[in-house]
């Protein structure tokens, strides 16, 4: 009975309250398409260059992991995959492929976060491969985002385990970073472009911007945009930055670029530090009618990145991007994600073999093996003296 009456409830409230929010909504809908042609006019948006490239040579990395419990702990599998994709007027070729596989045992502690580390490790080793190379990609693509947060208190960190992975973490990341990012675009006017491509930060280039003016923008824009921008914050905050956004990318647009450095403390709490210092930036487009809006997280610094050399980063991810579909994504990444996985199936394969070998103390006999002998072979000299 309590049951029927919440559900006349609910359905009573819809009644009642659809009429005013269908009108709030429509009131922000309208305050965006008033607005928008004076960003469009401030610099704010800007058009995706056509993309005409006679070859390039691409790498995606992408990671996965999974976990299941086993034996009062959990048992996790992890995996990093390059996939590099060749395309030579406009016909793409898979190449070259690597991979990196851990699987073991962990404890219930911090697991997600301990997770997220260890496919930053696979990661990491199959990038300190790749810029052993001689000859680097035009494009180096990753699904992870190139600063990591810790993600948990610092009480967490009182776990050895925990906070032994999360400093091997940061020494693997700094060490690798310290010796390659010279090697990088815009460090290195012919080195690859290399870039984190994902669904964050929306609304980020209009933050920076009403924190920092003109400069909160890496691509020039007018001062009477930045004008407009703080004149209108509480109003766009109502309106939500997020959908302000969302309503003035187009397919084939991206925002002007923005620093990392002024999205606040937490990005700048992320890690390594070295690479923080060094400095980010990011932008977001809409290759498709289809494809959903990317951000785009490449190296810093964002004085040494001309609004041309952007356009071409963009134009490349357009020219990668070869269907206007709902899971589409540049040519490498898109491979790598589809083939790195972790099933189920496998882990519970894992267990099983794991367990039938405890049944049948084969690891004690392994440990075991060899132990009479090992014995006789020490004791001989000492019979001898006697």
């Amino acid at each position: 009975m309590k049951s029927i009456e919440l559900a006349q409830s609910i359905a009573a409230a819809m009644q009642l309250r659809l009429p005013g929010t269908a009108g709030r909504v429509a009131r922000k809908m309208r305050y965006i398409d008033e607005i928008a042609p004076r960003f469009r006019a401030g610099g704010l948006v800007r058009d995706l260059p056509e993309a005409h490239f006679e070859r390039v040579w691409a790498a995606g990395v992408a990671t996965a992991s999974n976990s299941i419990p086993a034996f009062g702990g959990v048992l996790y599998g992890a995996a990093a995959l390059r996939q590099d994709v060749n395309l030579v007027e406009g016909k793409a070729t898979p190449s070259y492929q690597d991979s990196q596989v851990d699987v073991a045992d962990m404890t219930f502690v911090q697991v997600s976060n301990r997770l997220v580390w260890k496919e930053y490790r696979l990661a990491y080793s199959l990038l300190e491969e790749l810029f052993e190379e001689a000859t680097l990609p035009d494009l180096i693509l990753l699904d992870l985002p190139l600063l990591v947060v810790r993600g948990l208190h610092v009480a967490a960190l009182a776990d050895e385990d925990v906070r032994d992975e999360w400093n091997d973490l940061l020494e693997l990341m700094t060490r690798f970073w310290g010796r390659y990012a010279e090697r990088c675009f815009p460090s290195n006017p012919d080195g690859p472009l290399v870039g984190h491509l994902g669904r964050r930060h929306f609304g980020a280039v209009l933050t920076a911007i009403q924190a920092d003016g003109v400069k909160g923008a890496v691509d020039p824009v007018t001062p009477e945009l930045a004008q407009l921008v703080a004149d209108e914050w509480a109003d766009l905050r109502r309106a939500g930055v997020t959908r302000v956004l969302r309503g003035l990318l187009r397919p084939g647009k991206r925002t002007a670029a923005y620093p990392y450095a002024a999205l606040g403390r937490d990005v700048l709490r992320a890690a390594p530090k070295l690479l923080g210092e060094q400095g980010l930036i990011g932008f977001h487009m809409q290759v498709g009618y289809r494809t959903p809006v990317w951000q785009v997280e490449t190296l810093g610094p964002p004085d040494r990145w001309p609004s041309e050399a952007l356009d071409r980063l963009a134009a490349m991810l357009v020219y990668l991007t070869l269907h206007d579909h709902p899971g589409a994504l540049p040519l490498p990444l898109w491979y790598a994600m589809r083939l790195v996985k972790i099933s189920d199936k496998l882990l519970y394969g894992y267990r099983a073999a794991m367990t039938q070998m405890l049944r049948e103390q084969s690891v004690d006999r392994a440990w075991l093996e060899g132990v009479e002998e090992f014995g006789e072979e020490t004791a001989g000299p000492e019979l001898e003296e006697e």
